[in-house]
């Protein structure tokens, strides 16, 4: 097994522990690892620990993302701000928190 195959196998097997559904504007869904990342800063001079919701999936996935995507997770929609290839098939996407217009809406 080359190294490249092994790293598949183990995102894969990642993506099968931890992932959850993420549904796309059009009603697809993809897996992918969502968390709240902490980061230590400082506002002032005054330190602070700010949270930022990120999503990790596939990278191949994430190639035809436009910016502003909003994605459903967990009933919640939230924006795409930037995505980062971690240069091991998966992509660390940083998300923001979108306001639900539209809070009957029903995604499917």
């Amino acid at each position: 097994m080359s190294f490249s195959e092994y790293q598949q196998a183990l995102n894969q097997e990642k993506l099968a522990l931890w992932g959850e559904p993420v549904t796309l504007p059009d009603g697809n869904t993809v897996t992918g690892i969502f968390r709240w990342q902490v980061a230590n800063t400082e506002v002032g001079h005054i330190d602070s620990d700010q949270k930022q919701p990120t999503l990790e999936v596939f990278t191949t996935v994430t190639q035809s993302w436009p910016d502003q995507l909003i994605l459903l997770i967990r009933n919640q929609p939230y924006t795409l701000v930037k995505c980062l290839p971690k240069n091991n098939g998966m992509t660390l996407c940083v998300l923001t928190e979108t306001p639900d217009t539209q809070p009957n809406r029903v995604w499917q």
